[in-house]
């Protein structure tokens, strides 16, 4: 009918990607005569005021998730678009940049440079929600008061990955003085008593699945927890084995050859059933091996809102011991670990307070190591309480989880989470 149409498109992406993109959805691009996005006006702009100026600007750019397989959003890449911009760089801090841009809502993109991880902005995207701000906020403010902050984790990671971790969710890891870590605890132990004998003992592992594309549990390879344990190798089968490591709890880890392939867990984690993992648990117990658990968390949240749940190596550590085995386990809640954190502060216990959201592992562990604690409920128990993010449960209810999960252990102090609302002004 000779009608002339034209594209009209909120999107980053510049018009010409816009055009690219119409075949996906089924209409020919020769039907439009053009388009104006958002993603083409803006760069103009950006060219005329940031880019022509005779010296590289810096852009603080939040945008899509490059890191994302196929991330429908992401219909140009940041450099992509700065290429219309002018003389623009990646801002890598605040402090760098000459103007911020707001792009797309998944990360703080920092550049290529692998040393300065992007910063992701969950659960802005997911839940609209400005919670991990006011948290950063939060931990800017009390670096600026003079406090003194430290980590102390249930992760299977080395200390130095866990504070090599604190920028891809916001935090500069300055304001950290250091971090105790069930992984950097029981690679120790692991040294001393395995590692160091003069021959090479051999650990049968369960760990994280490395075939799984950006895996976010598998903060450490196998191999890279094992540099820290000292003269130790992969166990193929339990006669092989010398002892028994929790490290993980998505597959039974059998080495880089790939002869042997690695044994699924599952549906363990997803569901908290033995039944693949008893068969292998009661032969390592007939073999009589020791065991090392790495990370002692039972459970963790998962998913966009915090309304799934991971089952993790402590619940594997525990099922060990209860089939009558022997386990070494680091972590929270184990007194020395919060005394570890006393020591490196140099402080009275009185003077320190940790801050956590499990009533087992945080509120018991403090609790029984003197320390005084902040109980967080809008993490791993909200779905128990039955309350949304930010909101406190009434008082009945808390106590009644409180008494079946802690008997008559309390926390100091119970805040529903710290968030921009909670952030001192």
């Amino acid at each position: 009918k000779g009608k002339r149409l034209i594209i009209l498109s909120n999107t980053s992406a510049p018009a010409r990607i816009a055009l690219q993109k119409l075949p996906k959805y089924g209409f020919n691009g020769d039907h439009f005569e053009d388009a104006v996005t958002s993603g083409e006006e803006s760069s103009r702009y950006i060219k005329q005021t940031y880019g022509s100026t005779g010296s590289v600007k810096k852009a603080l750019m939040l945008t899509w998730d490059g890191n994302k397989p196929n991330n429908p959003r992401l219909t140009v890449t940041p450099e992509g678009y700065l290429e219309q911009c002018g003389d623009i760089a990646i801002a890598t801090s605040v402090s760098d940049a000459d103007f911020l841009l707001f792009h797309g809502s998944e990360v703080w993109y920092r550049g290529q440079d692998t040393t300065n991880e992007d910063v992701s902005l969950s659960p802005f995207i997911e839940e609209g929600s400005f919670d991990n701000v006011g948290a950063i906020e939060l931990v800017e403010y009390l670096h600026s008061k003079g406090k003194r902050l430290i980590i102390l984790s249930n992760t299977s990671a080395p200390s130095r990955i866990a504070l090599q971790k604190l920028p891809k969710y916001g935090f500069n890891g300055d304001h950290f003085e250091d971090a105790v870590t069930s992984g950097e605890e029981s690679s120790r132990y692991i040294k001393q008593t395995y590692g160091s004998t003069g021959s090479v003992k051999k650990a049968l592992m369960l760990t994280w699945d490395g075939n799984k594309p950006n895996n976010p549990r598998l903060t450490v390879t196998p191999e890279g927890y094992l540099e820290q344990c000292g003269d130790i190798a992969i166990a193929t089968s339990v006669s092989d084995a010398d002892f028994f490591l929790f490290h993980g709890s998505e597959v039974w880890y059998r080495g880089q050859d790939t002869a042997n392939e690695d044994v699924s867990l599952s549906p363990f984690i997803e569901e908290g059933s033995f039944d693949n993992v008893d068969p292998l648990l009661k032969e390592c117990l007939a073999a009589k091996l020791p065991a090392v658990c790495a990370n002692p968390d039972f459970i963790v949240q998962t998913g966009p809102k915090g309304e799934g749940f991971a089952n993790m190596p402590g619940k594997l550590a525990a099922r060990y011991e209860e089939l009558g085995g022997g386990c070494a386990t680091f972590g929270k809640p184990g007194v020395e670990h919060f005394e570890a954190c006393v020591r490196k502060l140099g402080l009275e216990k009185e003077r320190v307070c940790h801050v956590g959201d499990s009533l087992h592992h945080d509120i018991s562990g403090a609790v029984n190591a003197g320390v005084p604690v902040v109980f967080v409920t809008s993490g791993i128990h909200r779905m128990t309480f039955g309350t949304g993010f930010g909101e406190l449960p009434g008082e009945g209810v808390l106590e009644e989880v409180m008494e079946k999960e802690v008997g008559a252990m309390r926390p100091s102090h119970v805040v529903p989470a710290f968030s921009r609302a909670a952030a001192p002004k």
